[in-house]
């Protein structure tokens, strides 16, 4: 296959994949309160489906980069594509706890789809082009959580909250089957490069780049989770929304973000700079996030929810192809470094959406938990004023001391 085409298909399928995994992350946050009353659980439990996400992430996002760097990528992408599909089995939960294992199998699909799909983007797409693929599942994956945010509830009530899950589980096994037929990995995949080792993963995650890179995300994220975790229900119990308005409310979230991500991408392709990409969304953040949830003004709701999904993804192409703009990186370089931030991002990520349903429900107040979570938020902005320049650090994790 020309190496042109090639690229094209492989853009083709990250962005059907990305968009889906987002989709499955997004569509059960609307129906939080259904799967409650389903399984008789409470909101710290129910919580765990979306927080349980990135505690998998977290965790697992480490050892899933050392082996995905000795796989390859057509491999590990494949085992990302099936994971993620198990949710297909979302018919057969009869109980809380099989609807768990089913979306710890679908978080797992995170920890070889993101390494690998960082892999591919260093071996087969140049310097220039590299901002505009990452901005591309950026944006995909944004408008995923969105078109899952949107379809939750009015999917819910026409099929059932099953089988609107286990419709988007089935077209991931799809284009699973579709990617092992169609995509022919080219002979450069094969040349030899530092593979990922303890050592250098102890190194990645001691450098500089990595803790300042992951508490970035993390700040946002955290804040990120819980509003979409938890805003549906608090439009729907407290503001006295219906289901369908709260989605769509906060379906805008990442509407905007992707609108947001490919703008940042495009962007980041023709400066240089890219400490601005951190710095302006934290300066809004904080504030955006008291908006979204203090007062019960449609307008005042509306500008705060935009301007959440703009600070919340501006800064993630120019995250992604951070590393790869340093110096002496290679693929395996980048897939630990990844590895590191995303660890730190997801673990905060996890804390944030479960504290605030274990909270409330002591409190009987979501106020407190929304409140901590938009402070922790301006995080973005210190962490942008101390990141150093691409130009101006070391990745080389083989000389990093």
């Amino acid at each position: 296959m020309e190496l042109r085409l090639f690229k094209l298909v492989i853009v083709g399928f990250l962005v059907f994949f990305s968009a889906l995994y987002g989709i499955q992350m997004a569509i059960v946050m609307p129906i939080l309160s259904e799967i409650m009353d389903q399984y008789q659980v409470g909101r710290g439990a129910v919580s765990l489906l979306t927080s349980g996400v990135f505690l998998i992430h977290g965790f697992m996002i480490i050892p899933g980069s050392m082996i995905v760097a000795r796989l390859k990528v057509k491999t590990a992408y494949a085992v990302g594509c099936f994971l993620s599909g198990a949710m297909v089995l979302t018919v057969f939960a009869d109980s809380f706890i099989l609807l768990m294992i089913l979306r710890v199998l679908y978080s797992l699909a995170f920890i070889f789809m993101m390494p690998a799909s960082g892999k591919m983007a260093m071996l087969w797409f140049s310097q220039k082009e590299r901002p505009i693929v990452n901005s591309l599942l950026v944006t995909t994956f944004t408008m995923g959580i969105a078109i899952g945010t949107f379809l939750g509830a009015p999917l819910s009530e026409e099929l059932g909250w099953k089988v609107a899950v286990s419709i988007f589980g089935a077209s991931v096994c799809i284009g699973g089957i579709l990617w092992l037929i169609i995509i022919k990995s080219p002979s450069e995949e094969g040349k030899p490069s530092n593979v990922a080792g303890f050592a250098n993963l102890i190194k990645a995650l001691r450098s500089k780049v990595t803790i300042i890179l992951g508490l970035a995300d993390g700040f946002a994220l955290a804040q990120y989770a819980v509003l979409t975790t938890w805003l549906p229900t608090y439009y729907n119990e407290v503001m006295g929304m219906s289901a369908v308005k709260s989605g769509f409310l906060v379906g805008l979230i990442p509407l905007a973000g992707s609108i947001s991500a490919i703008g940042g991408g495009l962007i980041a392709s023709r400066y240089l700079s890219r400490k601005p990409f951190f710095i302006l969304p934290g300066l809004l953040i904080t504030a955006a996030g008291f908006g979204t949830f203090l007062f019960n003004y449609d307008v005042i709701i509306y500008i705060s929810i935009v301007t959440i999904g703009i600070c919340s993804f501006l800064y993630l192409p120019v995250f992604l192809t951070y590393p790869m703009e340093i110096k002496n990186s290679t693929e395996n370089d980048v897939a630990l470094v990844w590895a590191g931030t995303f660890a730190i991002g997801s673990l905060l990520a996890v804390v944030s959406p479960t504290s605030v349903g274990y909270v409330t429900d002591i409190t009987g107040s979501y106020l407190p938990g929304f409140s901590f979570w938009a402070i922790i938020a301006s995080g973005l902005l210190i962490c942008g004023l101390i990141l150093p320049e691409p130009g101006k650090t070391t990745l080389d994790l083989r000389k990093l001391n």
